[in-house]
């Protein structure tokens, strides 16, 4: 009986079948970040997009959803400042009461990490999109660290 196959594409390539939806790596496009975001969103934007695109996961396609954790992260980080300032309580003309900052960073991290898991941001989510991480080079402080380990 013939049905639909749930292998993953590492499973096609053990066996020699055709891989599914593998973008041309020459026809990826490389998109900046837009010039309104703030500088955390940026810099977190600068970080995980050049990766993302390497691995052909972030497309042209994927922009509105990755602007949108891209500021969520600028959003949390801004919260989480300001929580670390002030705390976690302001007093008000009615006495103490919740640091309006406290929401703002509770739906900025949920919005932050569905978005990290659409684009395989976190190993379990990686492990469903079958995403292999490519080992970089060792530097020579770390080859130097593995022949030179103290053992305690």
């Amino acid at each position: 009986m013939k049905g639909h196959s749930n292998k993953t594409n590492k499973g096609r390539s053990l066996t020699g079948a055709k891989l599914k939806n593998i973008p041309d790596p020459e026809k990826v496009k490389v998109f900046k970040c837009p010039s309104w975001m703030p500088d955390l969103g940026r810099a977190w934007w600068e970080i995980v997009a050049p990766q993302l695109i390497q691995l052909q996961i972030l497309t042209e396609l994927d922009r509105g959803t990755f602007e949108t954790t891209a500021m969520a992260y600028a959003l949390l980080r801004k919260a989480g400042e300001q929580l670390v300032d002030d705390g976690f309580t302001i007093t008000g003309d009615r006495g103490e009461k919740r640091h309006p900052a406290l929401g703002a960073y509770k739906t900025n991290v949920e919005i932050f990490l569905k978005g990290c898991e659409r684009f395989g941001l976190d190993p379990q989510a990686r492990q469903r999109m079958d995403i292999t991480i490519p080992k970089k080079e060792k530097t020579q402080i770390e080859e130097f660290n593995e022949k030179f380990r103290v053992i305690k």
